[in-house]
């Protein structure tokens, strides 16, 4: 966690670099088929991590997540992490896999939500709809809606 006057700034300057602090919604919405993307994606990629981006727009009010950005990453059963890093307007978090089975955040997850966006996924073994958690950047659970 970020704490003091360096983690402030760096927190607001990573909201104006993706226009965060303009986004206001009041619901989350994810594609079925992108769980089923995050699903497909975890269980090729097992026993190692996976991370993928959540490509999203905000039309009356809701954030739709409606498909994956995949980014070239560095994997291991302990973690995974983007290679190349970029800025797109369009990019509102992360999803990563835990190849055990807890889909809680770590300390580093947490720390990897904050300079990645606003909502963010672990999906843990056996790799199933059940088993995709969604936290906000803080690492607190958030409710997703799932849309055809």
């Amino acid at each position: 966690m970020v704490k003091g006057k360096f983690g402030r700034f760096w927190t607001h300057a990573v909201e104006r670099l993706f226009d965060l602090d303009k986004i206001t919604f009041e619901d989350i919405l994810i594609r079925e088929s992108v769980i089923g993307d995050i699903m497909d994606f975890a269980q090729e990629n097992h026993p190692k991590e996976f991370v993928a981006f959540f490509h999203g727009i905000i039309r009356k009010k809701q954030l739709i997540i409606d498909a994956l950005v995949y980014n070239e990453f560095s994997a291991s059963e302990n973690s995974a992490a983007p290679i190349f890093h970029f800025a797109d307007k369009s990019f509102y978090g992360s999803v990563h896999s835990h190849p055990g089975p807890s889909n809680r955040p770590s300390r580093a997850d947490i720390s990897f939500f904050h300079k990645t966006g606003i909502i963010h996924a672990i999906i843990c073994r056996p790799y199933t709809r059940e088993s995709v958690r969604f936290y906000t950047q803080n690492g607190e659970p958030v409710t997703i809606k799932t849309i055809p």
